[in-house]
């Protein structure tokens, strides 16, 4: 069953995983612009992202020896509130969503801060 007072929580990390995303796509489609080859690499990535990124799969099935990875993963974070806030279940620890929410912002930053300094030179590689 559903938990409508998790909502929130949902919402929150639909929120962060918005903004970790958004970042990491304006960083790396500028940098796809002057580096064709990450377009193939990309695709990879992201697979093995997807694999070590609890989103198919509950947590507790990762053995315990790979688990700090998930930990150091801030992907995980997001993933676990909106799975927490649907499902009732255990939410992440709140240092871990100020981590995760750090490093989301930092993503934007830095993908906001490359896109702009690579959008002037964009028109010379197209």
């Amino acid at each position: 069953a559903l938990d409508w007072a998790g909502l929130g929580f949902v919402a929150l990390g639909f929120a962060g995983l918005a903004a970790t995303a958004f970042g990491l796509a304006l960083g790396l489609s500028a940098a796809a612009v002057f580096l064709r080859d990450i377009e193939s690499v990309l695709a990879q990535v992201l697979m093995l992202g997807m694999l070590l990124t609890p989103i198919f799969f509950p947590p507790s099935q990762i053995p315990a020896r790979f688990s700090w990875f998930v930990d150091a993963n801030p992907m995980a974070v997001w993933i676990g509130a909106i799975r927490g806030g649907l499902l009732g279940r255990g939410l992440p620890e709140p240092d871990a969503f100020l981590l995760a929410g750090l490093l989301a912002v930092l993503a934007l930053a830095i993908g906001a801060f490359v896109f702009r300094r690579a959008a002037p030179h964009f028109e010379d590689y197209l």
